[in-house]
C-alpha cells in the first residue's frame, strides 16, 4: 500500500529538517530551494532577521488556486 503525503505533512517535514540545522547553515546553503514530487511543488527561503530566522515554506498543489504557506520564526544568536 503506497503512503499519501498530505500538504501539511510535507510542509512540517520541511520544516523539521530545516530547523534541525544550525543558525550558521541556515545562512550558510539553505536559504533557499525548491522541489517538485507527484506535481506538488514545493519551495522554501531563509530569512536573516536579527537574532531569528524567519523559515518560509510554500506549498502549491496542482488544480488549487492558492498556495498553501507555512513560516516559523527561530531564535538564532549570530
Amino acid at each position: 500500500m503506497a503512503v499519501r503525503w498530505s500538504r501539511p505533512v510535507l510542509a512540517q517535514a520541511r520544516l523539521d529538517s530545516l530547523t534541525s540545522l544550525s543558525c550558521a547553515q541556515l545562512a550558510a546553503g539553505a536559504a533557499s530551494g525548491n522541489t517538485t514530487q507527484r506535481g506538488v511543488r514545493e519551495s522554501w527561503t531563509v530569512t536573516d532577521g536579527r537574532n531569528i530566522k524567519t523559515i518560509d515554506v510554500r506549498v502549491r498543489v496542482p488544480r488549487r488556486v492558492n498556495e498553501l504557506r507555512y513560516q516559523m520564526v527561530i531564535p538564532c544568536r549570530d
